[in-house]
C-alpha cells in the first residue's frame, strides 16, 4: 500500500514537471521543437532522367473474352 502511494506521488510529480516544461516552451517565443528542424537528405549524382526506363507496352486482356 505504501509503495502504491509513493508511486502515485512520483507519477504526479513527473506530470507536474512535464506541464511546467510545456508551459515554458509555449511561453518562449523563440522555442522551436526538435521536429521543426529540417532533415538533410544526401544528394546523389543520379537524376530522374538517368534512372528512367521506358515502361512495357500496355496490353488490355479482358478475362473471358474470346476474339
Amino acid at each position: 500500500m505504501i509503495i502504491a502511494l509513493l508511486w502515485e506521488k512520483y507519477i504526479e510529480l513527473k506530470l507536474i514537471e512535464a506541464d511546467k516544461e510545456l508551459y515554458r516552451q509555449l511561453a518562449d517565443d523563440n522555442f522551436q521543437p526538435g521536429w521543426h528542424q529540417p532533415i538533410k537528405i544526401p544528394r546523389t549524382t543520379a537524376t530522374f532522367v538517368d534512372d528512367f526506363n521506358e515502361p512495357p507496352p500496355y496490353t488490355y486482356e479482358k478475362e473471358g473474352a474470346d476474339d
